[in-house]
C-alpha cells in the first residue's frame, strides 16, 4: 500500500474533523471570547438564566458552545465555571447519551406536537444531572402554532430545566420569545483566527499543509469554523503534501492567475480578454459566483490601497462603479439561466460603457430597465390590471374559456411589438434575461414565431442557450396566451438597437 493511498483510508476511517475537534471547554472555543467569558462566569457565581438565545452564521460554534454549557451546568467537579471534561456527566454528554441534554432539530421537528411532547417532559425531574437542557437548533424554522406552545413554557419553566435556542436568522424568532432569553451573538471567525485553528487541527492529523494552503481554506470558509474543517477534510483525502495550488485546485476557488487575467482585462478595457478569463476559470471548475466574489475581493484591498496613496493603476471612480456592479450581480445571480452570466454582463457593461460615461457610478443598483413607468405607455397595450394573466394556451386553440369583455382581450398582444414590449417590462426584475432582451428588437410576430434582432453576436449566443430559450419561451405563452418558439438573428451593422428603444418608450430613459 502507498503512502498516499494510506493516508486516504485513514482519512475515511478517523470520521469527519469537524466532529472529531468540536471545542470540549469553554477554553477551546476560538473566536468568541465575550461570548464564553459571560457564560463561564454566570456558571461559577450560579447565576445561568433559565433561556438563552444564540445566534450567529453557520460554522461559528453555537451548537458546540450549548454542550459545553450543558457539561457546565451539570459537571460535578467545574471550576471557576469551566466543566472538568473527564467525569461521567462530561464524558456522556461528549458522547451524546446524557439523558438530560435534549437536543431538538426544529427543521424536521417544528410542529405543535412535537412542542407540546417537549412541554410534557419539561416537568419531569433530572435523571443523573442537577439540570435538564433543552438544545433547540434552527429555532426559527418553528410554526407559528408551536411558538405559542413553546412560549407557556418559556414564561414559567421549572427552576431545574434551561433552555437554549439556536437559530441562524434571530430576525424570525418572535418578540415574545426573544424577550425572555438572554441573548448571545456569535461573530464569524476572523481568517487569522481560522488559520490558527487548521494549522493546530493539521498538527495533530499529521498532515503536511503549506501555509499558504491554510490561508486559502480560511479565505474560503468566510468565518466558519466548521467549513473551515470540511475543507481541510477533503483536502486531506488528496493525500500526499498539500500546497495552495492544490487547495485551490481541490475546492473550486480561483487562483491568483485567473484573477490577474481579470484584472487586467479591466483595466485595459479589453473585452474579448475578460469574458475568456472568465471563461477559463469555469473550465479550471471555479464557479462562477466564487469567482466574481474572489474578484470583489482583490478589487477591495485595492480600493484600500486607493485610499493610502499606494495603488496606481485603477482610477477611484472606475474603482468603486467596478465594485457596485459585482456587487449588485449577486442579486441576479439566483435567475440566471446561466451561472456565467452575471458575471459576464458585469463586463460588458464596465468596459462597454467606460470610456463613453453612459453609466453613472450608481446605476448597477437597478437593472438597466425603463426608469421611467416601465409600463407601455399605449392605453391598448396596458391592462388596468397587469397582474392579471390571460388563460394558457395549448398551439392555436384556447385552454380556456373566451375573454369575457373587451379589456381582457385588449391585454394580449396584437402584433410583435406589443409583444416585446410586455417581454421587457415583465423581465425587467430578472437582470440577466433584461439585459439580454434589451439589445434586440421585434422583427416580425408570425403564426406561432416570434422573431427578433439582436444586437451583437456576445448576446445572440446568451438569448440562444437552452436555459435561456427555455424562460424566454415561458414567459412569452404567458403574455402571449399561446405557445410561440423564439426567432434570433444577427442584426445589421445599421440597426441602432439603442434608439429604437428610445422610440419605443417614447424617449423614457433607458439604462444601457
Amino acid at each position: 500500500m502507498t503512502g498516499k493511498q494510506s493516508q486516504k483510508d485513514q482519512a475515511a476511517s478517523r470520521g469527519a474533523l469537524y466532529r472529531l475537534h468540536r471545542p470540549q471547554t469553554f477554553a477551546e472555543v476560538a473566536g468568541q471570547d465575550a461570548v464564553v467569558g459571560a457564560l463561564r462566569q454566570a456558571v461559577a457565581s450560579d447565576r445561568a438564566g433559565h433561556a438563552y438565545l444564540f445566534t450567529g452564521p453557520r460554522g461559528t460554534g453555537k451548537t458546540s458552545t450549548a454542550r459545553i454549557l450543558a457539561k457546565a451546568l451539570n459537571c460535578p467537579k467545574r471550576k471557576q465555571g469551566e466543566p472538568c471534561g473527564r467525569c461521567d456527566v462530561c464524558t456522556a454528554i461528549e458522547r451524546g447519551s446524557f439523558l438530560d441534554l435534549i437536543e431538538i432539530d426544529a427543521a424536521s421537528n417544528r410542529g405543535i406536537d412535537e412542542i407540546r411532547e417537549l412541554r410534557g417532559g419539561v416537568a419531569i425531574a433530572p435523571t443523573s444531572g442537577q439540570r435538564k437542557v433543552y438544545l433547540i437548533d434552527e429555532v426559527h424554522m418553528l410554526t407559528k402554532e408551536a411558538w405559542g406552545a413553546l412560549l407557556k413554557t418559556l414564561e414559567e419553566p421549572p427552576s431545574f430545566v434551561t433552555f437554549i435556542l439556536a437559530t441562524t436568522e434571530p430576525g424570525k424568532v418572535p418578540a415574545t420569545i426573544s424577550s425572555r432569553c438572554q441573548r448571545f451573538d456569535f461573530r464569524p471567525a476572523t481568517p487569522q483566527a481560522l488559520t490558527d485553528r487548521l494549522a493546530a487541527v493539521a498538527k495533530v492529523e499529521k498532515l503536511a499543509v503549506e501555509p499558504e494552503a491554510l490561508e486559502v481554506v480560511a479565505r474560503a470558509a468566510r468565518g466558519s469554523f466548521r467549513d473551515a474543517l470540511s475543507m481541510l477534510d477533503t483536502l486531506a483525502a488528496t493525500g500526499g503534501k498539500i500546497s495552495a495550488a492544490t487547495a485551490r485546485e481541490a475546492l473550486g476557488i480561483a487562483g491568483g492567475g485567473h484573477l490577474d487575467a481579470l484584472e487586467q482585462a479591466l483595466t485595459a478595457r479589453d473585452l474579448a480578454a475578460a469574458l475568456a478569463a472568465v471563461d477559463a476559470a469555469a473550465h479550471a471548475g471555479v464557479a462562477a459566483d466564487v469567482f466574481r466574489i474572489a474578484l470583489v475581493e482583490r478589487l477591495r484591498g485595492r480600493l484600500h490601497a486607493l485610499a493610502a496613496g499606494q495603488d496606481g493603476v485603477w482610477q477611484a471612480d472606475d474603482l468603486v462603479r467596478a465594485l457596485k456592479l459585482l456587487l449588485a450581480a449577486g442579486d441576479w445571480t439566483k435567475d440566471s439561466p446561466l451561472p456565467e452570466l452575471p458575471l459576464e454582463l458585469v463586463l460588458v457593461e464596465f468596459i462597454g460603457t467606460s470610456d463613453a460615461g453612459a453609466v453613472a457610478p450608481d446605476a448597477p443598483s437597478k437593472p438597466p430597465a425603463v426608469t421611467a413607468d416601465p409600463a407601455p405607455v399605449q392605453p391598448s397595450v396596458a391592462p388596468e390590471k397587469p397582474a392579471q394573466k390571460p388563460a394558457a394556451f395549448s398551439g392555436t386553440k384556447p385552454a380556456g374559456p373566451p375573454p369575457k369583455n373587451a379589456q381582457e382581450a385588449k391585454s394580449i398582444p396584437r402584433n410583435a411589438q406589443e409583444l416585446w414590449e410586455k417581454l421587457l417590462t415583465a423581465t425587467k426584475d430578472r437582470y440577466s434575461l433584461s439585459v439580454c432582451l434589451q439589445k434586440t428588437r421585434p422583427v416580425g410576430l408570425k403564426g406561432s414565431e416570434l422573431s427578433l434582432s439582436v444586437q451583437s453576436e456576445f448576446f445572440l449566443q446568451k438569448l440562444d442557450a437552452q436555459a435561456t430559450r427555455e424562460a424566454v419561451e415561458t414567459e412569452l405563452k404567458q403574455l402571449a396566451g399561446k405557445d410561440l418558439a423564439l426567432k434570433l438573428q444577427l442584426a445589421e451593422p445599421s440597426e441602432d438597437l439603442f434608439e429604437d428603444a428610445l422610440k419605443t418608450f417614447e424617449g423614457a430613459e433607458v439604462q444601457q
